[in-house]
């Protein structure tokens, strides 16, 4: 089996990746299962020694233990590829039998936390294929708050969802090394054939008409399809249409959820909607203005960015 045979979709929640995932996942030659998560523990075990901070927490000195590891390879002429090297062996073990199970000679592993670990995934699989999937930011922090709530002391610890990894998509969306295939919601929902024949171009694989996924997904228990995300949608609809682009709005339904879109808007600004070709003035148009501010709201929602 090929390193190439691994496809990695990277993505946000609420970014209509459960809907690409079951569209692919349809294909002849593309197996699913839950993503394994196995890459974090691969990817920040060698992480930047400068990080005083390595995002891991764990019954050992994680910091102390990365030092070692670095320290340890430096006695090998390969130094840190030597590491990367064998994670190599590790992940191509694993999805190998991952293909086996599902009978295909393809795995897609979806994760929405992969935009952290990417750096270190090009160098653990770097003939893999990379699908980086965006939305237009509003609907996704819309369909956040729809989904979590506006409890703002749940929303805390989602901070990372709903703050860092908007940041980290739109710089790997726009980094001229970015070695995979960009996709916009958007563009896929309104012209779901053309899309989809790029994107099996780029996987090099033949073309298969699977945008009809509604049956096959109603036709699942939720056991079966426990582990890919939010279906609610697609058991509603049997392939992709262009009524979520805009429903967003409606998910603001309270005065919380109207205030907290008004300020994530003004905290993301231009900059964040720009580099993934959103118009920003038009979005914040969008957004409903006619609420009533709570005091405790703004408290609230400075507990809720703490230091971003």
């Amino acid at each position: 089996m090929q390193e190439k045979n691994v496809i990695f979709l990277i993505c946000n929640h609420r970014s209509g990746s459960t809907m690409l995932q079951q569209i692919l996942g349809s294909h002849s030659q593309i197996g699913l299962l839950a993503s394994p998560w196995f890459l974090f523990s691969l990817s920040y075990g060698l992480r930047d020694l400068d990080l005083d901070d390595l995002g891991i927490s764990a019954e050992y000195n994680t910091v102390v233990a990365n030092k070692n590891l670095h320290a340890f390879l430096e006695n090998f002429d390969e130094g840190e590829e030597l590491y990367f090297e064998a994670a190599n062996k590790f992940a191509m073990h694993l999805y190998q039998k991952a293909m086996a199970k599902t009978g295909r000679d393809h795995f897609l592993d979806k994760n929405i936390r992969y935009h952290m670990i990417y750096d270190q995934m090009v160098r653990i699989l770097p003939e893999a294929k990379y699908l980086l999937l965006v939305r237009n930011p509003a609907a996704q922090f819309a369909g956040m708050l729809k989904w979590f709530g506006e409890d703002t002391s749940v929303l805390k610890g989602r901070r990372a969802d709903l703050f860092d990894a908007y940041t980290n998509i739109k710089n790997l969306y726009a980094a001229d090394d970015f070695k995979g295939l960009r996709i916009r919601y958007e563009d896929f929902v309104a012209s779901p054939e053309t899309s989809l024949k790029t994107l099996y171009d780029y996987l090099e694989l033949d073309f298969e008409n699977t945008l009809t996924y509604g049956d096959a997904i109603k036709e699942k228990s939720d056991t079966e399809i426990s582990g890919f995300g939010d279906v609610t949608s697609l058991r509603q609809n049997n392939k992709p249409n262009t009524d979520y682009i805009s429903k967003w709005v409606k998910y603001l339904d309270t005065d919380k959820k109207k205030f907290l879109m008004q300020k994530w808007l003004r905290w993301a600004g231009p900059e964040l909607f720009e580099p993934l070709g959103y118009d920003y003035e038009q979005t914040l148009a969008a957004a409903p203005t006619d609420f009533e501010t709570l005091p405790e709201f703004e408290t609230q929602w400075q507990e809720l960015t703490g230091n971003v």
